[in-house]
């Protein structure tokens, strides 16, 4: 069978020299020929091709992931991107909280309430792209308030807070609508306020420095 042993050869010469083709059924023959051709052809693509498989309009995705290291069995965030059709994804988060704790006292019982006001957003923005991968840089910034008011006239402590994040992402696009991104995020920029109306006094810190240690998540967005 002419046929059957150029299969073999060609099979033979892609794969390696020490790699013998024989008593191998034509059919199985042509089914790994065209697996070899195709992963050839794939590998291959150019990337303009691969740009495909990203979103080209405006994009919003939901996803969920993990503040590594952690319990892989415990999702601990979540996040939604809206995604430009440039590629330079937003990514905004709010917090809202209010709690309260009461203390019985015997005659008197004394509460303590706890507001807290947090908003955060960042910018991915794509450096570099190879295949389904993309390099990309992120920055973002956080707007913290938290206030603290226990029973009683003018005693309420208020802590306020400005800081700035700065790192790196690569990101995978399973396809259009799929990605997994892995993020190295560290600290740029931190000021605290901490002031108490009980003795008129307040406390400021500021730091500031390019530092190296990231805070790594892993996510994963689906898009629409």
């Amino acid at each position: 069978m002419p046929c059957c042993r150029r299969a073999r050869t060609i099979a033979s010469e892609l794969l390696s020299d020490s790699f013998v083709v024989c008593n191998v059924d034509c059919e199985d023959m042509a089914k790994t020929g065209m697996l070899i051709v195709a992963f050839f052809t794939v590998t291959a693509l150019p990337d303009s091709i691969w740009a495909q498989m990203r979103p080209n309009d405006l994009a919003v995705g939901i996803g969920a992931g993990w503040d590594l290291p952690a319990d892989i069995t415990q999702v601990n965030l979540a996040s939604v991107r809206l995604r430009l059709s440039r590629g330079i994804t937003l990514e905004p988060r709010v917090e809202l909280g209010y709690g309260s704790q009461r203390v019985d006292l015997g005659p008197t019982d004394s509460k303590i309430t706890t507001t807290s006001l947090i908003l955060t957003g960042s910018a991915r923005i794509p450096l570099f792209q190879r295949g389904k991968l993309d390099f990309l840089a992120v920055g973002g910034a956080a707007l913290e308030y938290v206030s603290v008011n226990p029973s009683g006239d003018n005693n309420n402590a208020v802590v306020t807070g400005l800081s700035l994040i700065w790192g790196l992402s690569i990101e995978y696009w399973l396809s259009t609508r799929w990605s997994v991104s892995l993020d190295a995020t560290n600290p740029l920029f931190n000021r605290t306020k901490s002031s108490n109306n009980a003795d008129d006094a307040s406390t400021t810190n500021t730091n500031i420095g390019i530092v190296f240690d990231p805070d790594i998540n892993l996510m994963a967005h689906l898009y629409y």
